[in-house]
């Protein structure tokens, strides 16, 4: 009698990622991750990915439980909690059980903050036939495994490469369109926040279509301030809108 392993969903978690992101030297950042699952998930963690637009540097983890590598065919780097066995195999450890956070998850970037997915596989139990099954079978389970299927997708913070050539204008439209996508994920606290920052955006953008580059220069640093300030209360903007919108509007006034 032959035998074949499968897994059962890896999707019995109930995960959450924050994103903090710091400014080594202008033009160079560090991308960190802080991991959670919350009491309800019925697996633990056994694989954290996320994808990253532009090169990533100085990879890190949080201990020598957990694997990392680059899915270059998808633009993704991966951490993967493992403990190699007695046998030579590998097999899941529970650095992240139901109910528990874990930080070390970070890299490197000359990237800009951008929004990307981050992809979540629990700890699944093997299962096995008691004799090998057909091949069509064995289709469908590569299917089913192959990634991203079989993984939790949420949106997090990544780096992408800054545009060029450099035009201000498209770049403010992309800055506005951030914006919109942080109150839609819920990283803005309400709707007054978000028209207080957009009326900032479409004046400097309205001041940059007149040319009007100190104008545009003096409403964007406005912008920062608010950023700021919002970001000190601590329950206004969450720590990915806050790298999302500072450090973009920082690189677009570089460029001014």
């Amino acid at each position: 009698i032959t035998y074949i392993d499968t897994l059962e969903p890896a999707t019995k978690i109930d995960p959450f990622v924050v994103c903090y992101i710091r400014k080594l030297i202008p033009g160079r950042y560090v991308y960190s991750y802080v991991v959670s699952l919350s009491t309800s998930s019925k697996q633990c963690l056994s694989s954290f990915k996320v994808a990253h637009p532009a090169p990533i540097e100085n990879p890190s983890k949080p201990n020598e439980r957990w694997l990392q590598r680059e899915f270059a065919q998808y633009g993704v780097w991966s951490w993967t909690n493992s403990l190699m066995d007695p046998s030579g195999l590998w097999t899941g450890t529970t650095d992240i059980g139901p109910g528990e956070s874990l930080s070390g998850f970070s890299f490197e970037s000359t990237g800009l903050p951008t929004i990307v997915e981050s992809y979540f596989e629990g700890n699944a139990a093997l299962l096995a036939f008691s004799a090998e099954p057909p091949s069509e079978m064995d289709q469908i389970l590569d299917t089913l495994l192959t990634f991203p299927r079989n993984t939790l997708i949420q949106y997090t913070i990544g780096p992408s490469t800054p545009p060029s050539p450099f035009i201000p204008v498209a770049f403010l439209d992309t800055l506005i369109s951030y914006k919109h996508q942080a109150f839609t994920l819920g990283w803005i606290a309400n709707q007054g926040i978000l028209q207080s920052l957009d009326a900032k955006l479409e004046n400097a953008k309205a001041q940059l279509q007149r040319n009007n580059i100190t104008s545009a220069r003096n409403i964007l640093q406005s912008f920062l301030n608010e950023v700021e300030a919002l970001n000190k209360k601590g329950d206004q903007i969450t720590s990915e809108a806050y790298a999302l919108l500072k450090f973009n509007a920082e690189y677009l006034v570089s460029k001014l």
